[in-house]
């Protein structure tokens, strides 16, 4: 008799503990919404935002995001601050006859413009496209002989901070100094890291048009194709010192 109550005490113990058991199935996969804008051949200024359709000015956070020329080449020009956030995208595809670039540099201390993406899946730039911000780094600061450079992440136009009378820009190293001139020309300290950068170049030096330096491109992405181009070089002014390369 003993025996047959504890086969039946471990029968009802079992049942007990298969009662609680709780199943927990993964929830569906939502994927990104596809977005698609297209320039049909006119130049374009696009932001993070609403999207609506292919003809609007903005594109979602987390999409899909094809850049189309539509009827003709043209430019996208993404509106970006250099101390925003990296913008979220799924996969972004540049077709070929678009061009991708950022806004030329403010002036105001502490601000610039950039393009940087941070994309979940793939990166393709397509030949015949390229994204290009070659002369949109820190600008030339016309009518003294101080460019624009960068001291401790803020812009500044003054003795110490900036390439003076024809030095060139400096970035991830020192500009040429131009050591001919009277007045003795100054060269801003190298600043950025090497292997990391984040800012632009900074401009070179002259009394009047200055030359710009290179802007900002920065891409983390699982798979990056490049069959065009992409360019962040600097931009020259005849007899002024020669802007530095951004990143």
């Amino acid at each position: 008799k003993s025996f047959k109550r504890d086969r039946i005490y471990f029968f009802i113990s079992i049942i007990a503990i298969a009662a609680t058991l709780v199943v927990s199935l993964p929830s569906p996969k939502v994927r990104a919404a596809a977005e698609t804008l297209n320039c049909d051949g006119n130049s374009r200024t696009i932001s993070v935002g609403t999207y609506t359709d292919a003809t609007g000015d903005q594109f979602s956070s987390g999409a899909d995001l094809t850049l189309a020329q539509g009827s003709g080449s043209c430019t996208f020009t993404l509106t970006q601050l250099g101390n925003a956030s990296a913008i979220e995208l799924a996969s972004l595809n540049i077709q070929s006859g678009v061009t991708l670039t950022h806004g030329g540099a403010v002036t105001t201390d502490g601000t610039y413009t950039k393009i940087e993406l941070d994309v979940t899946g793939d990166v393709v730039v397509e030949s015949g496209a390229s994204i290009d911000v070659s002369a949109k780094g820190l600008v030339s600061n016309g009518g003294n002989a101080y460019g624009y450079g960068m001291y401790d992440g803020v812009i500044a136009s003054s003795f110490g901070y900036a390439s003076s009378h024809g030095s060139g820009g400096s970035h991830g190293g020192p500009g040429g100094s131009y050591t001919d001139f009277s007045f003795g020309a100054a060269v801003l300290t190298q600043y950025d890291s090497i292997s990391n950068p984040i800012y632009p170049g900074s401009s070179g030096s002259w009394f009047t048009v200055l030359a710009k330096g290179g802007g900002v491109v920065r891409i983390s992405a699982a798979n990056v194709t490049v069959s065009g181009t992409i360019y962040a070089n600097a931009s020259t002014a005849g007899f002024a010192g020669e802007g530095a390369g951004g990143t």
